[in-house]
């Protein structure tokens, strides 16, 4: 866990991993999620209820409110700790395509404490907090008709099955029966980003996963997450992520 307090803001990048929390909520928050994550919650109730979040969604966390939440593997979560409530009621997995090039900037400066720029981290958030105000205020969209929850399970299962054999695009579509443009369109609706994008989501967060957890050198590393070579590995990493994936060994 990685955190830092700028201005009014206090930031905490959550790894991928299992989790289980129960607190009553000092201040509102909102939340940014990488990661798809499965598990249960409650919100001002005992009673938890299942939960599927897709990733690049957001939340919003008012003061008071009391919160349960566990999942058997988590998903690698931004919260940024807000000095005043929004006007809106607890929430959560809401699509925003716009915060997520803001989360993505906020990730990499989070991964890098040395190079922390406070200003530059302060005026990120300040925008991710005015989009997420504005989304927030806006009627909610209707959920993106095709890719349900179940059906992003199944996706998410043909992915990781075969993520180190370079799966295409072409190959998922087929393999749901769609066609490829209507199989990208309905990926774009749902989780704000082109196949391709979410593909190179997954193999990013499984060579992060087996940053962490194995010895292997960044070779073997690299084809395991479906990247065609060290080299490429190290181009995305250091692209979308700001940090070289030896800097990555042992973070989450």
């Amino acid at each position: 866990m990685t955190s830092y307090a700028t201005g009014p803001y206090r930031l905490t990048l959550l790894p991928h991993q299992p989790y289980a929390v129960r607190y009553s909520a000092a201040a509102p928050a909102l939340g940014f999620a990488f990661d798809g994550q499965t598990g249960q919650h409650a919100f001002d109730s005992d009673r938890l209820r299942p939960f599927r979040t897709r990733p690049n969604s957001f939340a919003y966390v008012p003061p008071d409110c009391a919160v349960q939440s566990r999942s058997p593997t988590g998903g690698e979560y931004l919260t940024i700790t807000l000095p005043d409530a929004l006007a809106a009621p607890q929430t959560t997995d809401l699509s925003a395509p716009a915060l997520r090039p803001l989360a993505l900037r906020l990730r990499q400066e989070l991964l890098a404490p040395g190079r922390i720029d406070p200003l530059e981290l302060e005026a990120l958030a300040a925008q991710f907090v005015a989009g997420a105000r504005e989304a927030l205020a806006l009627p909610k969209p209707r959920a993106a008709g095709w890719l349900t929850p179940q059906r992003l399970a199944r996706l998410d299962a043909l992915i990781e099955a075969q993520l180190a054999e370079g799966i295409s695009v072409a190959a998922l579509a087929a393999a749901l029966g769609l066609s490829e443009g209507f199989f990208s369109r309905a990926v774009k609706a749902s989780l704000g980003v082109s196949p391709q994008a979410y593909l190179l989501d997954r193999k990013l967060s499984r060579a992060r996963a087996l940053l962490r957890t194995r010895p292997d050198d960044l070779s073997q590393i690299a084809l395991a997450a479906g990247f065609s070579s060290h080299a490429h590995l190290s181009a995305a990493c250091r692209r979308y992520l700001g940090v070289t994936p030896s800097a990555l060994r042992g973070q989450g």
